[in-house]
Formats: structure tokens, sequence, C-alpha cells
């Protein structure tokens, strides 16, 4: 649905392609847009709060509120499948509610302070979901992969690239901050915590919880492929 292109600072910014900044969903179907600006959902441009009319009906303060029916205000996407949002909130993609999203490259490009938090159910903040096919993000939070809470999360290179202050904080339970999984497929990172691979809770460059039990500043080395961790002594 959102594919391709580069975006900051809750920026949608390329539904299919184009680029944005600065809570900009600059191109709905093509070309490009600057401060809060969908100039073109369907060809032409335009600046400054505007996305009126997607299929239909009115809006206000970049407000795309009717895609599928629903109501809207203020850089809100309320209804992508039903319900409603406000502030720049994807708030049903598949029910639930959520508040500052950017899904700025669901398909590669980079992106800044994203929420998808309702994945499937749950709730989280400042998520950033920049390359779910290659790219680099930065300030991410997948809290819901299957249950459980998180914050700042980065899944910057699920398929190469870089990124920095991870947090795969519920792969399979419990809460974490401040993790790093930089290299599931090559790159670099810092910052990393992998603190509930199977239960348990970490903090900074902490791999505590690989099989159970907690730790702090374990400098590990980290192997990943997709959400299984192996981790070996660097000597």
């Amino acid at each position: 649905m959102f594919q391709v292109s580069t975006g900051q600072l809750l920026n949608i910014c390329a539904v299919s392609g184009g680029t944005g900044q600065s809570l900009n969903i600059c191109a709905v179907l093509g070309g490009n847009g600057h401060s809060l600006d969908i100039s073109a959902v369907s060809g032409g441009t335009g600046q400054s709060l505007n996305a009126c009319d997607v299929s239909g009906g009115t809006g206000q303060l970049l407000n795309i509120c009717v895609v599928s029916g629903g109501t809207g205000q203020s850089l809100n996407i309320c209804a992508v499948s039903g319900g409603n949002g406000q502030s720049l909130d994807i708030s049903a993609v598949s029910g639930g509610t959520g508040q500052s999203l950017h899904i700025c490259a669901v398909s590669g490009g980079t992106g800044q302070s994203l929420n998808v938090y309702a994945v499937s159910a749950g709730t989280g903040q400042l998520l950033n979901i920049c390359a779910d096919s290659g790219g680099t993000g930065e300030s991410l939070n997948v809290c819901a992969v299957s249950g459980g809470t998180g914050q700042s999360l980065n899944v910057c290179a699920v398929s190469g690239g870089t990124g920095q202050l991870l947090n795969i904080c519920a792969v399979s339970g419990g809460t974490c901050q401040s993790l790093n999984v930089c290299a599931f497929s090559g790159g670099t990172g810092q910052s990393l915590n992998i603190c509930a691979v199977s239960g348990g809770t970490g903090q900074s460059l902490n791999v505590c919880a690989v099989s159970g039990g907690t730790g702090q500043l374990v400098a590990k080395h980290l192997c990943c492929f997709r959400w299984y961790w192996s981790v070996t002594d660097p000597d």
C-alpha cells in the first residue's frame, strides 16, 4: 500500500512514489510536496495543509478524512479501513487506534519518527518501520509483533542497511528499551539490546536473555537471521 520513497517527521510521503518532508503526504499518485502538503492526489501541485478531496468530501489541516469513509482532523489518515484518528494517525490498518505515525518505506527508503502501533493490535509509540526491504531508519518501535509493549525500536535492516536505537522488545514476550539489531543480513549498528529473545528484560548493549536470565552491558557479537539470534563471544 505504501511504497518506496523517503520522508521525515510523520511523513507518509509515497503511497506510490515521490518524496516529502515535514508531515507531508506528498505523493499519493506521484509528484512531490513540502510542509503538510498532499500535493498530488491525482496530479498537480499544492502547498500547505491541503488534502481535501481524495475521493470526495472535505478536509482540514492535512486531513485525508475519507480514504474509505470516516472522519479525521489534523494530518490524519483516519480511515484506511474504517475508524477515526487524530494527528498523523493511521489508526485502523487492521483495527485499533494510534497517534503520530509514519510509514515511510514499507518497501524501501528512509524515515524518522514513526508509530505503527496496531499492526496486529496492541499499543506503541515512536515507531519506524523504515526498511521492510532495505534502507535506513531511526527511532523505531515495533511494540506488538506478538504482544507486549516497547519503546524506541528500529528494525532498520531486515534485509540490509544500518540503524540505531533498535528495540525488539516482544519477540516472545517481555519488555525492553534501546535495542539495535542493525545487521540481520549485513551492516553496522550501535546500542544493542535483545532483552527478550526467550523472556527476561535488559538495557543498553545487553544480550541479557538468549535463553533466560538477566544481564547488563554485555558486549557480544550478534548474528541475526530474521527473528532468531545466535550470540557468540567476539574472541
